[in-house]
């Protein structure tokens, strides 16, 4: 064997093409048998065989001096009603593979791996006749231009606009064109910038870092990260702190769920670059989504005026009192409130949906600040209403301007048991609201279970807030001095 020749393998050698027949042999299995055949390496094989976690797989690779040499999207290329699914794959296999360690390259190698390869599959009528050129069904005109449309797409933006296949090549052949400062996405190796002559490697530009994070959700990831770019561009910033902008705002849209509302507030951001990725599901990083979500309410409530007629156990308790009779006062209720508000920001009402359900449905869209209590009245440990569900299901029903409200009769001194239901209760309740992107009050009065002094609200709110909750909304007793605001 020539020394200037790497040979390698892939995983259909072992049968592998269809992800979704359960009979395939391990990922490992396969490294394990490639490694002790020779090979120095593989192409990654269909899209989901590998894991797409660069750590696990470098680890594997390297135990069994192995390389990856390809990726390979290996799915409907003529469909374009797969288009999305095929460019979110190739972010991801790109992304994978353009991380781990690279494979040999040999004297006289015009293109350093890894490459990737794109392969039309999945349609049963042609997948028969594979090898039968004779028989093989032809694409019509359509079909074909569709699939050249995916292909085009799937390469890089600059090997389209430059016409070469080599992104450097391509790059100089728009600066021929255009003296614009040109700007290259190089996925989780983060991105570069060429405001004048384009040099002979991508690296000797003007770049920004990546972040390595978990690919999630690749829909947004460019207006992500333009909206980064752009921030630093117009603010006067230098590349590479412009590049560091763009790059990790499209760090967010590829992490999380949503496209646009998994963009970062500028608060956001600039927590997340001083303090750096803690875990790489940024989805489920609990400070920096506890920042997102305080930092991108969609109200301001910073004065309110609030009339408050969501009891039920007082009501109950009255001569006469009738759920219709209670229903129909709700309804008044709500006709002062909205008298009083005149369209104006800045008041609310707490109602509940018990007795006050009509008045509820009548307020919701209003422009007040609606809390609805979900607690069961007097209630100590915690118990929430029944019609809420034992999952706290019912949330998902609730309009999103409806503030999910609780009342908590607890008291620092409280027993361990006492406090361990009680946190159990709001913990799941605070989960559920923030599940169902509704925001939550938490009504504590310690005055009710034992004596207080001006700390004892204080500690109650450490408490709360060192087991993860972390309410939008405090209703609290009086503050009795300074000290305690």
């Amino acid at each position: 064997m020539s020394a200037n020749i790497t040979i390698t393998s892939a995983p259909c050698c072992w049968g592998v093409d269809d992800v979704k027949n359960p009979h395939l042999p391990d990922w490992r299995h396969v490294l394990d048998e490639a490694a002790r055949a020779g090979f120095g390496g593989l192409e990654l094989g269909p899209y989901g065989y590998m894991p797409l976690d660069i750590g696990v797989v470098a680890d594997a690779l390297a135990e069994r001096r192995l390389a990856i040499v390809a990726g390979t999207i290996f799915d409907d290329l003529a469909s374009s009603s797969n288009r999305a699914n095929l460019l979110r794959q190739t972010d991801e296999i790109c992304g994978l593979i353009t991380q781990l360690p690279k494979p040999r390259t040999h004297e006289g190698q015009r293109y350093a791996a890894p490459y990737l390869t794109v392969m039309d599959w999945g349609h049963d009528e042609r997948d028969y006749a594979a090898g039968h050129s004779d028989q093989a069904p032809r694409l019509d005109a359509a079909a074909w231009d569709q699939m050249m449309e995916t292909i085009r797409a799937i390469a890089e933006e600059f090997h389209i606009a430059g016409g070469f296949t080599e992104t450097v090549e391509s790059l100089r052949a728009v600066r021929e064109i255009s003296n614009a400062a040109l700007v290259c996405k190089r996925g989780a190796r983060g991105a570069v910038a060429f405001p004048g002559a384009i040099p002979d490697d991508l690296d000797a530009g003007e770049t920004g870092p990546g972040f390595a994070i978990e690919v999630f959700n690749v829909l947004g990831a460019g207006d992500g990260f333009i909206s980064g770019l752009l921030k630093g561009w117009l603010d006067g910033e230098d590349w590479p702190t412009t590049l560091k902008l763009a790059n990790a705002c499209g760090a967010f849209a590829v992490s999380r769920h949503g496209c646009t509302p998994a963009y970062p507030s500028w608060e956001e951001l600039q927590f997340f670059l001083k303090r750096g990725i803690v875990r790489k599901d940024l989805r489920n990083d609990a400070e920096l989504e506890q920042i997102h979500w305080s930092t991108n309410r969609r109200r301001d409530w910073r004065t309110m005026h609030v009339f408050a007629f969501d009891h039920r156990a007082q009501l109950e308790q009255m001569e006469g009192a009738s759920p219709e009779a209670i229903g129909a006062f709700k309804m008044l209720c709500l006709q002062v409130a909205r008298r009083v508000q005149a369209g104006r920001s800045g008041y609310g009402i707490p109602c509940d949906g018990r007795f006050g359900g009509d008045a509820l449905h009548a307020a919701a869209g209003s422009g007040l600040w609606i809390g609805r209590p979900v607690e069961w009245p007097g209630s100590r440990p915690l118990t929430i209403e029944p019609a809420l569900g034992l999952d706290f299901g019912g949330l998902a029903e609730w309009p999103r301007d409806y503030v999910v409200k609780a009342l908590c009769y607890c008291h620092p001194d409280d027993d361990a048991a006492m406090w361990a239901d009680q946190l159990e209760t709001v913990e799941r309740l605070f989960q559920a609201a923030r599940r169902n992107r509704l925001e939550f009050l938490l009504e504590v009065i310690p005055s009710k279970v034992g004596p207080v002094d001006g700390l004892t609200p204080v500690t109650i709110i450490q408490r709360f807030y060192a087991a993860g909750v972390y309410p939008d909304w405090w209703k609290l007793e009086p503050f009795a001095s300074e000290a305690a605001w």
